[in-house]
């Protein structure tokens, strides 16, 4: 009954927001309810089912903001000290901008950092492959 019910809300929801693709899990108590509907890409058609993964992306963002920003009220972060006060190694194709990005101007992308180099879709996307691609990066604004 709440499985049926479950999927019902999934596929009108996911309908009525034009989302091409969903899985859901609700644990309750201990008994696990799952309910998907659609595909994984438009352009590769794939059925989505409970064990479907999706990638994280910039829902990330969100839980670094919020993490980053608890360290800033236990004193242990500046906003507004530059990044390499907290990751000294870190290099960027101009080393002018690698030394005065402060931790602010990556928090609310005003970095001027054409992060599209690093997510082109291709080679190694997980975090190490994207970090191994920082000393790219081009400026693209002040």
């Amino acid at each position: 009954m709440l499985q049926d019910r479950l999927s019902e809300f999934v596929s009108a929801q996911a309908e009525e927001f034009g989302v091409p693709g969903v899985a859901v899990g609700v644990l309750q108590g201990d008994r696990e309810i799952y309910a998907s509907h659609g595909v994984t890409s438009l352009s590769n058609a794939v059925p989505v089912d409970e064990k479907t993964l999706f990638p994280v992306a910039s829902v990330s963002k969100t839980f670094t903001a919020t993490a980053l920003m608890r360290l800033v009220a236990e004193r242990k972060v500046d906003l507004h000290a530059p990044v390499r006060r907290y990751v000294p190694e870190l290099k960027l194709a101009d080393e002018r901008a690698a030394a005065r990005i402060t931790v602010l101007n990556l928090l609310n992308h005003t970095a001027g950092l054409d992060w599209n180099l690093i997510d082109d879709g291709e080679g190694d996307r997980s975090l190490a492959g994207l970090v191994a691609k920082l000393s790219q990066l081009p400026l693209i604004a002040p």
